[in-house]
């Protein structure tokens, strides 16, 4: 019987990873990472994790937030504002405050802002926009 290299009786050798020089330099790695982990745990501040978790509830959700405080509101007399200061107000264009100059002057100051519903080209949306807006001074 010859011997022949490829014979299925002799053992087929397969190269075991684990021990090749690749596998060497990751295991390197991998300890070397691991004991530069322990050692900056050890030398950081270190506190049980539930006072890290207690700090970020305190810092992050409040039991009462915080409310900013809310920016000062424009207020516009319609009794005494000009053509300019109207047309700050929302939906007011120069030509509607004209007819608001105009109809304060025909028929009175404003005393209620249901007065102002008699100047065309304001109704019921105009007025719920603007209510917020307005100010009436006592003529």
């Amino acid at each position: 019987m010859s011997t022949n290299p490829n014979s299925t009786n002799q053992k087929t050798t397969q190269s075991d990873w684990s021990r090749t020089p690749a596998a060497m330099v990751c295991a390197a790695i991998l300890g070397i990472a691991s004991i530069t982990g322990l050692l900056w745990s050890m030398s950081t501040d270190s506190k049980p994790i539930h006072q890290y978790q207690s700090e970020y509830q305190s810092v992050s959700h409040p039991s009462q937030p915080e409310r900013p405080a809310a920016p000062a509101r424009l207020l516009i007399d319609l009794n005494t504002a000009d053509q300019s200061q109207l047309q700050l107000l929302p939906s007011i264009g120069p030509k509607l405050a004209q007819r608001i100059i105009d109809d304060r002057t025909e028929q009175g100051p404003f005393t209620t802002l249901k007065d102002l519903d008699r100047v065309k080209g304001i109704g019921p949306k105009t007025l719920a926009r603007l209510e917020e807006w307005i100010t009436l001074s006592q003529p």
